[in-house]
């Protein structure tokens, strides 16, 4: 599958989410081996974290990581200054 890479017995995917999404937290559809499954990102979420998803490797006996890609904002400078001020 397009998009899908296969890691030993594991099956890899990423998934890009904005900062604003990983620190909030959001639920999202991911594309799997046997369809579109729903996964859970956690607030507070940091780049490159794994969302596991059981069962969905190999022969349906390992696991499916997704892999967090965040993007940040181009302009940083309001984002700096508030947290500055914090």
């Amino acid at each position: 599958e397009e998009g899908l890479h296969i890691d030993g017995n594991n099956v890899i995917s990423t998934l890009d989410i904005s900062l604003l999404e990983a620190l909030k937290g959001s639920n999202y559809k991911v594309k799997t081996i046997f369809g579109d499954k729903d996964i859970v990102v956690i607030p507070q979420s940091k780049h490159r974290d794994e969302v596991i998803i059981p069962n969905c490797g190999v022969g349906g006996k390992y696991d499916q990581k997704v892999i967090l890609n965040i993007s940040y904002p181009e302009n940083l400078d309001k984002l700096i200054n508030i947290l500055s001020e914090a």
